[in-house]
């Protein structure tokens, strides 16, 4: 499943895929090593997403 990120102040698109074992600690964590996170970057998702995801395959910008 890909879940799309959107960074507010840079208006710029963001894909990560998941799959269904994620956790939503796992996907912050991933999107922190990238450096991104919800208030510094301004980064809206959809928490039910996140809360239904599984585990993180792949992240990218």
């Amino acid at each position: 499943m890909k879940l799309n990120l959107k960074n507010i102040k840079g208006g710029k698109l963001y894909s990560i895929n998941v799959n269904e074992s994620a956790s939503v600690g796992d996907v912050m964590q991933k999107l922190s090593e990238f450096g991104f996170t919800g208030g510094d970057h301004g980064l809206v998702f959809d928490q039910k997403i996140l809360e239904n995801s599984q585990k993180l395959i792949d992240i990218g910008a």
